[in-house]
C-alpha cells in the first residue's frame, strides 16, 4: 500500500467515525439530586423526561448538556418526540432555561421533522 493510500484510508476512517457520531445520537442521562431533576433523553425512542426539582445553583451550566444535545438532535430527530415534564419545584433561572428548551422543541415540531407529544 502506498503512502497516499494510507493517508486516504485514514481520512476515510475519520470521516466515517464522524458520520457515526453525528447520526447515532447517544442517550443523555443526568441522575437526579435533591435540587436537580432526572433528565433522561433517549434518541432511539424519542422520549424526553424531566422530573424532580429544578433548583441548580447555575441553571445555565446545569442544562448546557441538554441544550447542546437538542441542538445536535434537531437535525435528525426521532419521528415522534414524547416530552414529559414533571418538575415539582422550579427556580426562576430554570424557568428561563426551560423556556429555551421548549422553544427548541417547538421549532422541531413546526419543522415537521418530528411529531411532538
Amino acid at each position: 500500500m502506498t503512502n497516499c493510500q494510507c493517508e486516504r484510508n485514514a481520512v476515510i476512517d475519520v470521516f466515517l467515525e464522524s458520520l457515526i457520531k453525528y447520526y447515532l445520537m447517544e442517550p443523555l442521562l443526568i441522575k437526579p439530586t435533591e435540587d436537580t431533576p432526572l433528565i433522561n433523553i433517549d434518541p432511539d425512542t424519542g422520549e424526553m423526561n424531566f422530573s424532580g426539582n429544578s433548583l441548580p445553583e447555575n441553571a445555565r451550566l446545569f442544562y448546557e448538556p441538554v441544550i447542546n444535545w437538542l441542538d445536535k438532535n434537531n437535525n435528525h430527530p426521532h419521528k415522534q418526540t414524547h416530552f414529559v415534564f414533571n418538575v415539582k419545584v422550579i427556580s426562576s433561572s430554570s424557568t428561563k432555561i426551560f423556556f429555551d428548551i421548549l422553544n427548541k422543541i417547538d421549532v422541531l415540531h413546526e419543522s415537521g421533522r418530528s411529531e411532538v407529544m
